[in-house]
């Protein structure tokens, strides 16, 4: 995992991966430059409602193994843009 220094800092960044291996997963809501930022980029959100989320595979990988409904037909990682997995599920 690496950190970009334009969207979190050392502190949290070290807070986060504390977070993910403990419990999986890590949300940062962000300040209104990152804001700003991401929707001048074409990531549209709506004031206060933005963030990043975070997950470590093997918490992705429980959360579709716990449902009945799905199958996990692939997981890619680096899939998406190179900084995001990308997984596929079937409904059966």
């Amino acid at each position: 995992m690496k950190r970009n220094p334009r969207i979190i800092d050392h502190e949290k960044f070290e807070y986060m991966k504390n977070n993910i291996e403990k419990i999986g997963y890590f949300y940062s809501p962000q300040k209104d430059a990152n804001f700003r930022y991401s929707v001048k980029h074409g990531m549209g959100a709506l004031a206060g409602e933005y963030g990043l989320a975070f997950t470590s595979e093997q918490w992705v990988r429980d959360l579709i193994e716990s449902k009945t409904e799905w199958t996990l037909a692939h997981y890619a990682a680096p899939g998406w843009g190179r900084n995001n997995d990308a997984v596929t599920i079937v409904r059966k």
